[in-house]
């Protein structure tokens, strides 16, 4: 009984370890930084049942199966419904993101929430920018490292990233703008 006991929690304590030292390991080598190349995704669009998004089909190395479309510039910024600063700054992306035209490609991606959870949230945060779900933060977390909302990445057309930032206070998305100008070739280093 002792012995089983012991070698009980002998596991439970190795497993204990081991998970840990993964999730920590992983974590710190996931985490992406201007410079990086993007990590590809493909999300389900909400209300679109059976519509995915991959990332590669707008920014990047192109999909193999894919036709190769123009490559575009690439705003994400990985929101939650709790997130009150994600409410203030999703109509100002979507005021620049109708600003930009088409050469830039916005996506909004609702992080750890389920589908009923993102409708009641858009009910009072209405949006006409595509909303992906990343429902078990797979894609936040492990891909790209976001730990709080909001966290915006722009990537420029070849994949790489030339901005991110975590959190939002009014203003925030003027810095957003330069970058993307800049990256349009109608901004300069010094704007």
């Amino acid at each position: 009984m002792k012995l089983s006991i012991r070698v009980g929690i002998s596991s439970f304590l190795f497993l204990l370890i081991v998970s840990g030292s993964f999730s920590i390991c992983f974590a710190e080598g996931a985490t992406v930084k201007v410079g990086d190349t993007i990590q590809p995704f493909m999300l389900p669009i909400y209300g679109q049942t059976g519509k995915y998004i991959a990332l590669r089909d707008y920014c990047g190395e192109p999909r193999p199966t894919r036709p190769r479309e123009k490559r575009r510039i690439v705003v994400m910024s990985f929101f939650a419904h709790y997130c009150e600063p994600c409410r203030r700054e999703i109509p100002r992306l979507e005021a620049l993101s109708k600003k930009w035209g088409d050469s830039v490609e916005t996506f909004l991606i609702a992080v750890g929430d389920k589908t009923d959870v993102v409708k009641e949230w858009l009910e009072g945060t209405p949006t006409s920018l595509p909303v992906l779900m990343d429902p078990y933060a797979s894609t936040a977390t492990d891909r790209y490292g976001v730990t709080a909302m909001p966290t915006i990445f722009v990537v420029d057309p070849q994949g790489v990233v030339q901005y991110t930032h975590t959190g939002y206070k009014d203003g925030d998305e003027l810095e957003v703008d330069r970058v993307v100008k800049k990256l349009l070739g109608g901004g300069s280093e010094g704007e």
